[in-house]
């Protein structure tokens, strides 16, 4: 692919405690087949970094920073880029490729969408793909429905708004976007109040103002690690699953009013799988206020009433919370 007319893409990639794979990360980057790049490493841990980062100190620019969390050092990244578009790595996932070439290639096809996004696919520690590789749904499902509503004469692209399905889930791994930079902007940037799912919250609010395109093959390979730096594996399911909900919460303002039942019903089912969750981990207070969130959108569900009764018997000298 000729080089010479290309936009310039700034690759933002926060880097925190990421050890041994800022290096993985960074070789992937410049192994891309679309070269005319702006990489910024933004670095919450730079002694550790140092050595991994000296080879590739005059190709990137290096800003350090203290960690405040990925979505500030994320909003440091595209208020400091030079490019037109913006794609997101976080500094233990890796890309193929061709990603680079293949998503400026449909913004060249389709120039009013605001992003692309791909399949991604697990790798462990060592790189290697995890079995329960991430595909595209069988049978019905939203995101499936999607593709095939939004289908192009590409069969692997698919181009549309994908707003009404995202408020059903989060379907836009972040380590897979190449978004405009203005479209981002425009959004309002990352939410730095928000502790996880910050992505799905600026995804929902690009898309509300913006088609998306989807690229229906693994350019990207998201690392699952065993020390995650959001403590225990409950821990971090039940933060998800918590602000899975609070960020949709958010959306109730924002919905035109046919749309606010289907999004009234997913909080009830998310605020009450939340609780149920915590209270099979022991985190008795928690599931008591998220049970108490989902019966204030719906009363009368007897599954979440029968939770909410038995996280107020259980007593909390016996669970430590």
């Amino acid at each position: 692919m000729k080089h010479s007319a290309m936009p310039q893409v700034s690759v933002i990639i926060p880097a925190y405690r990421c050890g041994r794979y800022l290096g993985a990360a960074l070789a992937s980057v410049f192994a891309q087949t679309y070269q005319t790049l702006d990489v910024i490493v933004v670095d919450g841990s730079p002694q550790e970094h140092e050595e991994i980062l000296k080879p590739y100190a005059d190709r990137i620019r290096r800003i350090v920073r203290e960690p405040k969390g990925v979505s500030a050092a994320r909003n440091v990244g595209i208020r400091e880029a030079r490019g037109e578009f913006i794609a997101f790595l976080d500094g233990d996932d890796t890309w193929l490729p061709q990603k680079l070439e293949r998503q400026m290639a449909i913004f060249e096809r389709w120039p009013d969408i605001a992003i692309v996004f791909t399949r991604i696919e697990d790798i462990d520690a060592q790189g290697c793909a995890k079995p329960a590789a991430r595909a595209v749904p069988q049978g019905p499902h939203p995101f499936g429905d999607w593709i095939t509503e939004c289908a192009t004469h590409d069969p692997c692209v698919s181009v549309g708004s994908i707003h009404r399905t995202l408020l059903k889930n989060n379907y836009i791994p972040t380590s897979s976007v190449l978004a405009r930079r203005d479209a981002l902007i425009d959004a309002g940037l990352f939410n730095e109040q928000i502790p996880v799912c910050e992505d799905y919250d600026v995804w929902l609010r690009v898309t509300r103002r913006h088609p998306v395109a989807y690229l229906n093959d693994v350019t990207a390979q998201y690392r699952v690690r065993e020390d995650g730096l959001s403590g225990s594996e409950a821990v971090r399911v039940f933060r998800w699953k918590e602000w899975n909900a609070r960020v949709l919460e958010a959306q109730l303002g924002t919905v035109p009013n046919a749309l606010k039942p289907m999004v009234t019903e997913k909080l009830v089912t998310r605020y009450r799988d939340a609780g149920w969750y915590c209270l099979r981990h022991g985190q008795i207070r928690q599931a008591r206020q998220l049970f108490g969130l989902s019966l204030r959108y719906r009363w009368h569900q007897p599954n979440a009433l029968a939770g909410f009764v038995a996280s107020t018997l259980i007593p909390s000298k016996v669970n430590g919370s």
